[in-house]
């Protein structure tokens, strides 16, 4: 009989001890939702104003540009130098930054572009192509734009966009989104400009990630996620764990039997 009152308050203490290994192993859904909004009323509509900073262009950098006009391909001295951006080629055909931060186009030369953005880019495109071609238009984009995702995310690796103004939640999207154990209230940015590296933290479970000026990533930022510690947990500890209750709970069977 005391046997079995042991017996029982074993097995109840390894049932609350289960229950507790179990709640602990669990990842809370508050830790896994975007753009959290602090207050616990619902808000319906939302509006933030986003922060944005049109990208300066730096040396090595790759442009699209093209030209379109008025003018006849026979009379457009442009139309020759033309060529289709195939995926394979689309870097070697674009139109790169030199050291001493200009590009050159066929004909009109070399342009200044260090320092300025693709929409500034276009407008003194367009200046210089004016008295050659008849209502030329111009479009400006920037090749070179990749960003590398590190750590928690289900396709880590270097990307490549073709938008200028790419946010920090679609470069997500692009890595497959982050993984359940990414710890998403600290994410690093690391930043290269004018020599020096920056680390920027960003906590994506709040919503005032839109006003923050970490919201859209610039060309060569690299993003960096730790996974929380219940997945170091899970993955050593759950194993141990489970082998060890598995034994006592045998053991135990075995006695009970026994007596």
């Amino acid at each position: 009989m005391v046997f079995k009152k042991y017996f029982r308050l074993g097995m109840r203490f390894i049932s609350l001890f289960l229950i507790c290994f179990i709640g602990y192993s669990c990842v809370p859904l508050k830790k896994q939702i975007y753009l959290q909004s602090e207050e616990d009323a619902i808000v319906i509509d939302s509006v933030f104003q986003t922060e944005y900073k049109e990208y300066s262009l730096k040396i090595d950098d790759i442009l699209s540009i093209r030209i379109a006009s008025l003018t006849p391909n026979d009379l457009n001295f442009l139309s020759k130098y033309e060529s289709d951006f195939n995926s394979s080629d689309i870097l070697l055909a674009g139109y790169r930054v030199d050291k001493e931060g200009n590009i050159e186009i066929p004909v009109i030369g070399k342009v200044r572009v260090m320092g300025s953005t693709t929409n500034q880019v276009k407008n003194k495109v367009v200046e210089l192509l004016e008295p050659l071609l008849d209502s030329p238009v111009v479009d400006v984009r920037l090749l070179s734009f990749s960003f590398t995702l590190l750590g928690e995310f289900n396709s880590p690796g270097q990307y490549t966009s073709y938008k200028s103004n790419l946010t920090l939640l679609e470069a997500f999207g692009q890595g497959g989104d982050l993984t359940s154990f990414a710890d998403r209230s600290e994410i690093r940015i690391l930043r290269s400009e004018n020599g020096e590296v920056t680390i920027k933290k960003v906590n994506v479970l709040r919503d005032d990630l839109l006003i923050a000026g970490s919201y859209y990533l610039k060309p060569n930022d690299i993003v960096i996620v730790n996974p929380l510690k219940i997945k170091v947990f899970r993955q050593y500890s759950l194993a141990n764990y489970g082998i060890i209750l598995s034994t006592l709970t045998a053991l135990s069977l075995v006695l009970f039997r026994f007596n």
